[in-house]
């Protein structure tokens, strides 16, 4: 048997860590899989899975066999939860939220066609999958396979800075990554910054929208960086704001394998079950400010929490054992 995976955005960081991992698990098992763009060169003989609803939607539309899909994330579940949170922080008068609002319709119908047609639905959180369970009714086989920690060869020590350091590691690529964390920054971190001086924010990640925070004094833009090293290296606590709820965050992953204390709201840990003592959570100002002033006087508590979280993604996390167990379902 000879596996396709039909991916057309390969360039994607998240797209070639998935195509990796599964060509490798494949091959482990003497399958051979190639990644396609097109559908064109297909053979009848072979087994395609598709990548993500948008391509699943175009090999249902060549007729070719629905047997499995890798959907991923729950994607009209993220712009759901994003229009929750934006009208719970009042976080209304921007554009993503109202194309959040389109975007769930479509998305939430296109899912469903997916849904509806494919025997195996692979996701990467089990959120997702309770979510879409309950949205579609559906009688299709679910397989939960959460994305992988990649673990650096060193971890570099703690920087004790004379001021503590809060790193966010965002894409900022687009308007909707933006307001992914534009909400925290204009509502909570200006107010916070203004009664913490002895705190900094450095934003860190690749996409011209960062440098609409240069002019904020507040706020350190670092932009892109040549090794995920040089961020972590330099802050003392990762914070993570994204209000999607959906997936999983591999910049959270990349925090855990880093070692850095890691706050953040509900919506960013949805995907890491069990997790509760790995992360210090917050859900309003008040909280945040609380899980600050936790983080600074009791930092040897959080490095030890880091370290949890640690041996918790070599469980949880690893990208062999979870690939493995995918391919089991593919080639039974």
């Amino acid at each position: 048997m000879k596996v396709y995976y039909y991916v057309p955005e390969f360039n994607a960081n998240g797209v070639r860590v998935i195509t990796y991992n599964l060509g490798n698990a494949l091959k482990r098992k003497g399958v051979v899989c190639e990644v396609v763009d097109s559908l064109s060169d297909v053979t009848d003989d072979s087994l395609v899975i598709p990548g993500g609803v948008k391509n699943g939607i175009n090999a249902i539309k060549n007729n070719l066999d629905t047997e499995i899909i890798i959907l991923g994330d729950a994607i009209s579940l993220g712009y759901l939860n994003k229009i929750i949170f934006y009208l719970k922080e009042g976080h209304v008068f921007n554009k993503d939220f109202v194309y959040s609002i389109y975007a769930y319709l479509r998305y939430k119908k296109e899912e469903k066609l997916v849904i509806d047609k494919y025997k195996k639905v692979v996701m990467f959180s089990q959120t997702d999958v309770e979510y879409l369970k309950k949205a579609f009714k559906t009688k299709c086989q679910f397989i939960v396979v959460p994305n992988g920690a990649n673990f650096p060869e060193s971890v570099p020590p703690r920087p004790h800075n004379e001021r503590i350091k809060v790193g966010i590691l965002s894409s900022w690529g687009s308007f909707q990554s933006f307001e992914e964390n534009n909400w925290f920054i204009k509502k909570y971190w200006r107010k916070f910054a203004k009664s913490h001086p002895n705190y900094e924010l450095v934003l860190c990640g690749r996409g011209p929208y960062i440098r609409k925070f240069d002019s904020n004094n507040s706020v350190k833009v670092l932009g892109e960086v040549e090794s995920l090293y040089d961020f972590f290296g330099g802050i003392d606590v990762f914070l993570t704001v994204n209000p999607k709820g959906c997936g999983i965050l591999n910049r959270v992953l990349d925090a855990i394998a880093f070692e850095v204390p890691i706050v953040g709201i509900k919506a960013s840990f949805s995907g890491f079950q069990d997790s509760a003592g790995i992360y210090t959570e917050f859900h309003d100002y008040n909280s945040f400010v609380d899980a600050m002033d936790f983080v600074s006087n009791h930092y040897e508590e959080c490095i030890l929490k880091a370290k949890q979280a640690v041996e918790y993604a070599k469980m949880h996390n690893d990208w062999e054992n979870n690939y493995n167990k995918l391919v089991d379902n593919i080639i039974c």
